[in-house]
């Protein structure tokens, strides 16, 4: 039996107690990519990989597979696409509606008006996508000459 003079004292402050905590700063919160993200190995590598299994008739580990396609981001695909609606869930309205809404009410748009202004933004953000997609491929093959972040985004 344990006597109320048998507990150690402690007399300094306790650990979580006395001491503000500090976690940094607040970070805003950011919304997930409402879009599914995939990198998967180039056909052409794992064709290599497949035809040498043929060949040789050994089997390969699947982790030992993996961890050659990470360790050569070269030999992968990233592919980026819009998440399919579930079952019963109605489909997304389309990229960008909220911003594109708020950015023509601020301006001053509104009934009919509003409705025809975001169609018509709305149908241009897609091929604005794509050519912007385009760029950048040709930019990472040597075709088009790379940008700075300024040139982009213009300098302030």
């Amino acid at each position: 039996p344990r006597r109320d003079g048998d507990r150690p004292h402690f007399n300094g402050p306790r650990r979580d107690g006395d001491r503000p905590r500090f976690n940094g700063p607040r970070r805003e919160f950011i919304a997930p990519l409402d879009a599914d993200v995939r990198i998967l190995p180039a056909p052409k590598d794992i064709g290599t990989i497949i035809n040498k299994i043929k060949a040789t008739h050994l089997a390969y580990p699947l982790k030992q597979l993996a961890y050659f396609f990470l360790e050569h981001p070269e030999a992968c695909i990233l592919r980026i696409a819009p998440k399919k609606p579930k079952p019963g869930e109605a489909p997304a309205n389309g990229v960008f509606v909220k911003e594109i809404r708020s950015e023509l009410i601020k301006v001053g748009y509104s009934g009919q008006e509003l409705q025809k202004e975001l169609e018509s933004r709305q149908a241009k953000v897609r091929p604005a996508v794509e050519k912007m997609l385009d760029d950048a491929h040709k930019m990472d093959t040597g075709e088009a000459k790379s940008m700075s972040y300024d040139e982009v985004f213009g300098g302030e």
